[in-house]
C-alpha cells in the first residue's frame, strides 16, 4: 500500500509537480488515499488534471469519470474514498462516490446552490466542477430511490448512468419542501444498497 505520508505526497505537492510524472497505477492509489477535500483542492488548481485521469481507463472508472458495468476494488486496501461512505452497505458490491456525502445542499433550492467547503473561505460549487459529470457508483447504475420517510422518495435515473449532476437536480424537483420545513439539509446519503442497476439508500436531513 502507498501512504500519503511515507511518499511525502500531498495535494498541494501535485499541483506543483507534474502529474505526467507519475504512473497511472501510483495516481490511482495516491487519489485513493487523499479525502475527496484535497482532491477537490487538487481538481481546482490543476490544469492537467483532467486530461491526466481521461487519459487511463483505468484511473478514470477509479476516479468516477467512466463508467463501469462490474464492481472494481479501489487501488489499494484502505482509501479514503471507502472510509467516507456512511452506515453498512448490504446486497451487491458498490462504492458510492464521496461527493454525496461532502456536499453542501438545502433540498429545494437549485443545483446550482451545491457547494463543497474544503476550508473556512473555500467554497466550491459543483457546477463550476467537472466532478457534476462523476458517476455516483461503482459500478454505475439507471435508478436510484432516495428515501427521505416511506411516503416521500426522491426518484433519480438516468439510462446512461446516474450522475452527481442527476442526484441534486431530482432533490431540487422531488423535495417536498413544505412537509420538510426546517429539516432541508442535506446531510448525506447512508445504508446504501444495490440490486443490478438499481441503487437505494436513506438520506440524512438536519435543520
Amino acid at each position: 500500500m502507498v501512504s500519503t505520508a511515507r511518499c511525502g505526497i500531498t495535494s498541494s505537492l501535485i499541483c506543483f509537480q507534474s502529474l505526467k510524472a507519475f504512473a497511472p497505477e501510483l495516481l490511482t492509489r495516491i487519489f485513493l488515499q487523499l479525502s475527496y477535500k484535497s482532491l477537490l483542492r487538487v481538481e481546482a488548481v490543476c490544469v492537467e488534471w483532467k486530461a491526466i485521469v481521461s487519459k487511463h481507463p483505468e484511473l478514470s472508472v477509479q476516479m468516477f469519470k467512466k463508467l463501469s458495468k462490474e464492481y472494481v476494488e479501489p487501488g489499494c486496501s484502505k482509501p479514503s474514498f471507502r472510509s467516507e461512505s456512511r452506515g453498512r452497505s448490504v446486497g451487491e458490491p458498490i462504492r458510492l462516490h464521496p461527493a454525496l456525502n461532502e456536499a453542501s445542499y438545502i433540498l429545494g433550492e437549485d443545483f446550482e446552490s451545491v457547494s463543497f467547503y474544503t476550508g473556512k473561505n473555500d467554497e466550491h460549487k459543483l457546477c463550476e466542477l467537472a466532478i457534476a459529470n462523476d458517476f455516483i457508483s461503482i459500478p454505475m447504475v439507471t435508478t436510484a430511490q432516495l428515501i427521505i420517510t416511506s411516503h416521500h422518495i426522491i426518484k433519480v435515473k438516468n439510462a446512461k448512468g446516474i450522475k452527481l449532476k442527476d442526484v441534486f437536480v431530482a432533490m431540487k424537483k422531488g423535495a417536498r419542501v413544505r412537509s420538510l420545513g426546517d429539516h432541508r439539509f442535506y446531510e448525506g446519503l447512508e445504508f446504501v444498497t444495490r440490486s443490478g442497476l438499481a441503487l437505494t439508500a436513506q438520506m440524512g436531513l438536519g435543520s
